[in-house]
């Protein structure tokens, strides 16, 4: 499976990053660099910030993901724009996993309509 992660290097990501590396998964994580020591060396990293939208876009240009993990989506904005921006599979699903909660969305699309509305993001 192709994975990228928003992160990957915390205390709850980091975890899963070494366990799917470990598994022989696809994994890409874009993050600023700041803690990327110590990783799998099968593990891709694409750095930048995902704030500064144009840079990742452009970062991750023609590629394309089955699962996108998000573990610093903190508000629904945040959430609703990786849904929209993230270059992914049409089945392909967002984990958000941030404020010590997990979310899990089934398709992309489905993150943005949830994520848009905030009266039914999940608290």
């Amino acid at each position: 499976m192709k994975i990228l992660f928003i992160g990957g290097t915390g205390t709850i990501s980091m975890a899963i990053t070494r366990k799917l590396a470990e598994r022989g998964d696809e994994l890409y994580l874009l993050n600023r660099g700041n803690r990327n020591y110590d990783l799998p060396g099968n593990v891709h990293i694409i750095s930048c910030d995902i704030n500064d939208e144009k840079v990742a876009a452009e970062k991750l240009s023609g590629m394309e993901f089955d699962c996108v993990g998000e573990f610093i989506g903190f508000v629904p904005a945040q959430l609703e724009r990786d849904a929209s921006s993230l270059p992914t599979s049409s089945g392909a699903v967002l984990i958000s996993a941030s404020h010590g909660a997990i979310w899990f969305f089934p398709k992309m699309a489905e993150a943005a309509a949830i994520c848009s509305d905030s009266e039914s993001f999940p608290k």
